[in-house]
Formats: C-alpha cells, structure tokens, sequence
C-alpha cells in the first residue's frame, strides 16, 4: 500500500507544475486590442502634405534628363503624349538604351499622392534608374 501512496502523491504534483496560459492569453488580447485602436487613430489624423518651395535655381535642361508630367487627372505625359503605364514603360526602356546614366524628372500635381506616382517610381527603378527627381514649386 505504501507505493500507493507515493504514486498518489506524485500525481499530484505534477499537476501543479502545468503551466495556466489564460492570462498570457488575456494580455495578448488586450495588446492586439490596443494596437489596432492606436493604429486606426494615427492613419485618421494624417493630413495631406504640399510640397514644399525650392529656393534652387531652375535645372538647366540636359539631354539626358526625361521629364515625366503627372497631371491632376493622373495621366502619364512625356513630350506632350499621353501615355499607358506599358507604353511608358517601353519607351522609359528605349531611353535607358539609349542613355544609360539616364535622370527621370517627375512633375505631378501637387493634388496627387504619392501612391498615384508610386508606379512611375516604380518603373524607374526597375529599369535602373537611379536618379528620379520629384519636381517642387520654385520661389518666385
């Protein structure tokens, strides 16, 4: 009988050592909770950013430098044409031909985002071009 008892005894035991998650639980909840509260009140309180003024001289005009305008109506313009994102992308290709150390100059409208030039950007730097300039307002 006695190896009953310290079988009992050990059983016990054991069940005393189990860890109880159900707080661990608790405050991973309470985190989750916070940060999505926290994250919904800092994507409501951004604002819409102008760009700022250059005091910059104006850039002399280079050939090695393609201007790309970006109306308010979110068209892509190069040398008056309008242009598809894969037409552009075709001809940014040709020009990357033919001038390897080529600069993109992008002016878009001071109304868009940077999500609706995200795509010029992009093709830019797919094709390897490592110098992209975003054109500001100049000083008068």
């Amino acid at each position: 009988m006695r190896t009953v008892g310290v079988i009992a005894s050990r059983s016990a035991h054991a069940e005393d050592r189990r860890i109880n998650v159900t707080p661990l639980i608790d405050v991973v909840m309470v985190l989750i909770v916070f940060f999505l509260i926290v994250g919904k009140l800092a994507s409501d309180q951004r604002s819409e950013v102008d760009l700022p003024p250059a005091d910059a001289r104006p850039l002399q005009s280079d050939p090695s430098t393609l201007i790309v305008n970006i109306p308010a109506d979110r068209s892509i313009v190069l040398q008056s044409e309008v242009l598809t994102p894969t037409l552009f992308a075709s001809r940014l290709r040709e020009a990357v031909g033919r001038t390897p150390d080529l600069r993109v100059q992008i002016r878009a409208d001071r109304s868009l985002a940077y999500g609706d030039i995200a795509p010029i950007v992009r093709a830019c730097r797919d094709l390897g071009v490592s110098r992209i300039r975003l054109a500001a307002e100049g000083s008068p």
